[in-house]
Formats: C-alpha cells, structure tokens, sequence
C-alpha cells in the first residue's frame, strides 16, 4: 500500500468536504467518501466539544464490529442536504466486510486494514500500491502528531473558514432541530480547532493551511499551490468537486462551488449583534491571524441566542456568556 496519504482536518462546516472533493477525481488518488474518524473507532479521548469521547481499551475484535458497526451505518442513514457523508448505498458491505482484516489496534495497521476495505467496498478491487489515499475527519487535526508518527510520509491539510461566517454556519448546522445550540460546544469546537491549527503548523514540518474562501473564488491558484506541495501532478479533475466520478454541487444551502456564484459574505444577513460580539471575544485572534477582515457589520438585534430555545438552554447559554 501507498505509504502517502492525505489527511485533511478542520471543524465542522470549515470546508473540508470541498477539498476532499476536488481531490477526489484526481487518477493517482483515492478519496474516502466518508469519515474514517480513525482515532474514535479505536476508542483513543477524544476532547473535541462536540465529539467527546472517553478512552477505551479494544481488542482487535472490537475495533472491527466497531468499524463494520460505523460504515454499515454510513451507508444506510438517511442523509439531509448538511451532510459530508457522501457514501449512502455505494458501498458493498459485503466485499468491505470480507476484506477487512484487523489483527491489532495500531492507528496504521487499522488505518491501511479500513482503506483497504473501503477500495473493496467501494471499487471491486485490491487497492493498488500507486494510488493514495486521501481521508478527512473532523478529528485529524487533533491527532496530526499521531498520524505522522504513523506515517511518517503523510500529507496533512487543515481547511479554515471566515470565523464570522464560519460561526453561523456551524450554528445553522446545529440548529437543525430548531433550538439554538449550546454556546459551549459551539465556540468550544471552534476554539479546539483554531488552536490545534496554531499548534500544528508550529510543530509539524509541512503541515498544510487552506482557506475555505481561496477554494471557492481563486480555486485554480490555490489548488495548484497545494498539489504541488502534496507532490502531485497537475490535472484538471482537481477544479471540478465530485464524489468519485460524480459531479458533487455541495453540501449545504451555499453551494461551494465558484461557478455557482456563491455569496462568501452571506453571513453578514444571518448574525447578530451578540453572536459578532460572540466571535470577535473567543475567535478575534484567529480572524487576525487568517489574514480576514473584521465585520463590516455588528450584526442585526434579533435575540436569535433565544429563539426557540427553551428556558434550561437559554439560561445555560447566558451563564457560559457572563462567565466567559
């Protein structure tokens, strides 16, 4: 197996899905139409606000019920719109399941074991030592020492987004259900993210920053920066977003996609007052340090941090506003 993958990592709703799908049609490559979340099948801490997880100890039996447990749910759920998981249906269960093979619980060996099944499930056939594999989860930023310490010649890219427009992306994201979500979690995930960015770049030698905004509007210069830092060859797959061989327009209300005429600046009609605030108080550095502008807007006044919130969320969001 190819002993250079790709991972990508970022916060939800920062863009990764973008990038995994510009590289997905590129022929020396291999782009995982789903989350692997390698570190959390393992059962390593995850300290990610809003995917905790305790550690626990798996036997190479359990680390494999909880991989087929995962994909066989990856392929069935019924996805919405918002969704990165870009798999439901195309993967053979069968030929995965067959061909994985997991006999200890080391991030490679369980690593190339899943992408090798997942090119079984998914292609019909042994992945070839040529191509490589390219994977992104929301956790890998938080584990990119463990996974040069696992592959020493892997690539890692970190995708970053407008923290404003960032924010309400998210906050829409998770207010699918209707009730605001939890301050909390929401700037905790995003602090996690930008912080972990910081520590990255400062630690680990070729550790790659992309921005969302380059992806959509200077698409072609920033993809041929970045593949000539991956060692790529150029192609022109890699201006065009598909899920292997698909045309792909997105996964959310705003399509990602340049030609599609995208309003970058959108957010500036879905923020209020206190969510600018919000931003500019936890995540202001970042906006800073990304090379982005500070609002041109302080927001509308709806008291959107209470819509439909119910009182126990409200007031747990107020208490985390007066105490941070």
């Amino acid at each position: 197996m190819n002993e250079n993958p790709i991972f990508i990592g970022g916060a939800h709703k920062s863009g990764t899905t973008l990038l995994r799908s510009l590289l997905s049609d590129h022929p020396r490559l291999f782009a995982i139409p789903f989350e692997t979340v390698l570190p959390e099948l393992l059962g390593w801490q995850v300290d990610i606000p809003y995917r905790r997880q305790r550690a626990s100890r798996r036997t190479p039996e359990q680390v494999r019920e909880h991989i087929l447990r995962w994909v066989r749910f990856s392929n069935e759920q019924d996805l919405d719109r918002l969704s990165d998981n870009l798999l439901l249906g195309r993967m053979d269960m069968a030929r995965f399941e067959r061909a994985l093979r997991i006999e200890d619980t080391s991030l490679r060996h369980v690593g190339e074991a899943v992408f090798r099944a997942c090119h079984a499930g998914l292609m019909g056939q042994e992945l070839p030592g040529s191509i490589r594999v390219v994977e992104k989860s929301v956790v890998n930023h938080a584990f990119a020492r463990e996974f040069i310490e696992a592959w020493p010649n892997a690539k890692l890219v970190h995708v970053v987004r407008n923290p404003y427009g960032h924010f309400v992306s998210f906050r829409r994201y998770k207010q699918r259900s209707g009730a605001y979500p939890l301050l909390s979690k929401l700037i905790g995930t995003l602090q996690v993210h930008f912080e972990m960015l910081e520590r990255n770049l400062e630690s680990i030698p070729g550790y790659e920053m992309v921005r969302y905004e380059d992806l959509v509007l200077r698409r072609e210069a920033t993809m041929r920066s970045l593949i000539q830092e991956l060692d790529l060859a150029w192609d022109d797959a890699l201006l065009v977003p598909t899920k292997t061989g698909v045309a792909w327009k997105g996964n959310s209300s705003r399509v990602a996609d340049a030609e599609a005429g995208v309003d970058l600046n959108a957010w500036q009609q879905d923020i209020t007052d206190r969510e600018v605030a919000l931003v500019e108080k936890h995540l202001g550095p970042w906006v800073d340090r990304m090379g982005y502008d500070r609002s041109p807007v302080k927001g509308t006044r709806a008291a959107a941090l209470d819509q439909c919130s119910g009182l126990v969320r409200t007031l747990r969001n107020r208490l985390w506003e007066m105490s941070h």
